[in-house]
C-alpha cells in the first residue's frame, strides 16, 4: 500500500481535499460536517477511526478528538499523520471496540462514524452512543445502505465467493446495513434528525468501476451524480434504493443535563478508562 493511501505524506488541505471530494463518500461526510458546525472546542468520538484521516481533519478544525479501531496497524499509522499534522496534542487514538468501550453518560459533543456501523452490532452501539452525547450533542452517520439493487447484487456475488473460499473475512465482518426502519427510529430518539441519501445507478458508471480514469469517464460519472441527485429531490421515495447516506441527528431526548465542567470530567475519564487489549 502506498503511502499517499494511507495519507501520511499528504498535508492538511491535501487530506480535507481528498476527504471532503471522495468519489462515493464525500458528498456525505460534507452534509454531516456542515450539519454539526463548528466543532471548535467540541469533544468528538469517532468509531472505527481506522487510519485516522477523519479523526484529524475533526481535530485541525478545533475538536478534541478519540477515535477508537480494533486494528493496532491502523492506529500506529493514525497516531503517526496525526503527529505530521500537528494534531497530536487533541487527536488521540485507542484500541478498542465501539460494542464496550467505556462511554460516561453526557461525556460527547459529537459521535461520528464513517462506513462502520456494518461491522458491530448496531443498536448495542448506536444506544451507547445516544446515552453518551451531550443534550445538544450530535450523533453524525456516514453509512451504507442495504437497498441499492446493484450493490446488492456485488454484496451477494462477494459472499458467493466467501462459500468457494474466497472472500471469507469480508463475508464474516458484515453483519447488515443501517435500515429506513433504524433510521426512523433515530427519529424518535433526537429532537432533529436530517439525512441525505447519495447514489443509485452511478455506482454502474463511476470510472472506478467501469471507465478508466479519463475525462471522458470522470464527465459520466459527474453526469450520474446530478441524474442521482435530482431524481432523489424529486422522488423521495427513491431513497429506497440509495447506496449511502449522510445523517445527522441533533439534540438526544435525555432528561436532564450535567454541568460544563461535569461534562469535561467524563470526557477524561472515558479516554482514562479505555481499554489497551
Amino acid at each position: 500500500m502506498s503511502p499517499r493511501s494511507w495519507g501520511v505524506s499528504e498535508t492538511g488541505e491535501a487530506l480535507e481535499s481528498r476527504l471532503l471530494n471522495e468519489r462515493f463518500y464525500g458528498a456525505g461526510l460534507r452534509f454531516c460536517l456542515e450539519r454539526v458546525g463548528s466543532l471548535e472546542g467540541k469533544r468528538v468520538l469517532e468509531i472505527g477511526c481506522g487510519t485516522g484521516d477523519l479523526s484529524a481533519l475533526l481535530a485541525s478544525r478545533g475538536a478534541r478528538v478519540v477515535g477508537i479501531d480494533l486494528c493496532e496497524a491502523h492506529l500506529a499509522r493514525a497516531r503517526l499523520q496525526s503527529a505530521r499534522l500537528g494534531v497530536a496534542d487533541t487527536c488521540e487514538f485507542i484500541h478498542g471496540n465501539a460494542e464496550d468501550f467505556p462511554l460516561s453518560d453526557r461525556s460527547l459533543d459529537v459521535v461520528i462514524s464513517k462506513s462502520t456501523l456494518q461491522y458491530m452490532d448496531r443498536g448495542r452501539v448506536l444506544e451507547r452512543c445516544i446515552r453518551a452525547l451531550a443534550p445538544d450533542g450530535a450523533l453524525a452517520l456516514n453509512e451504507n445502505l442495504p437497498g441499492n439493487p446493484f450493490i446488492r447484487v456485488s454484496r451477494g456475488l462477494r459472499s458467493a465467493r466467501a462459500r468457494l473460499g474466497r472472500d471469507v473475512d469480508y463475508a464474516r465482518s458484515i453483519r447488515g446495513y443501517l435500515s429506513p426502519e433504524e433510521i426512523r427510529w433515530l427519529g424518535g430518539r433526537f429532537v432533529r434528525v436530517e439525512h441525505r441519501e447519495a447514489h443509485l445507478a452511478r455506482v454502474l458508471v463511476s470510472p472506478r468501476r467501469t471507465f478508466p480514469a479519463s475525462r471522458f469517464g470522470r464527465r459520466v460519472d459527474v453526469a450520474a451524480e446530478h441524474l442521482d441527485d435530482a431524481i432523489l429531490a424529486r422522488v423521495p421515495r427513491a431513497s429506497a434504493w440509495a447506496w449511502l447516506t449522510g445523517l445527522v441527528a441533533q439534540g438526544p431526548l435525555h432528561a436532564s443535563s450535567p454541568s460544563p465542567v461535569d461534562r469535561g470530567a467524563q470526557f477524561a475519564n472515558c479516554i482514562g478508562r479505555a481499554p489497551n487489549h
